[in-house]
């Protein structure tokens, strides 16, 4: 069974995280509110750690989800469609959720080259996360100052 990932991106204005509504991410398919929106267990592993059969470095471990998102919070009382808060609905599917900064996803010295056990091939972690996923970071720059904008995400 397979593993995808899901999430959104939020901005912090007036020292508000605020969930990002516009389309925003270029995807040959056309646009997309959510980067990194593909099943990707080199780009799961380096996140998270999760399905990381390449033994890459991973960028943080599972943190669960923020505390301080409005937009988690505001599903927590719209009982139209969901009766538990989405942290408890995530938690409970046993999905392992996390969040990175742009700060986190830019300091990254992605030209270190490992050994990826998976593809048994020494590579760069640009090479290993392709194209795609630098340019989901340089759009996240459009958005804001690093430490304002993060991408909030679970695997399931």
């Amino acid at each position: 069974m397979g593993a995808d990932i899901n999430g959104f991106v939020e901005v912090r204005k007036n020292n508000k995280w605020v969930k990002l509504e516009t389309p925003h991410f270029s995807y040959s398919d056309g646009n997309d509110e959510m980067p990194f929106n593909w099943r990707s267990y080199a780009m799961f592993g380096f996140l998270a750690n999760v399905r990381n059969e390449s033994e890459s470095k991973c960028l943080s471990h599972c943190k669960g989800l923020p505390d301080d998102s409005d937009y988690l919070e505001s599903l927590a009382y719209d009982t139209v469609f969901f009766k538990e808060t989405i942290r408890e609905n995530i938690e409970n599917d046993g999905c392992q959720s996390s969040f990175l900064t742009l700060t986190e996803l830019i300091q990254f010295d992605y030209s270190e080259l490992f050994f990826d056990k998976r593809g048994k091939v020494e590579t760069s972690y640009y090479a290993f996360l392709g194209e795609d996923f630098f340019t989901h970071i340089h759009e996240m720059k459009q958005l804001g100052k690093p430490d304002d904008v993060r991408f909030v995400f679970w695997f399931k």
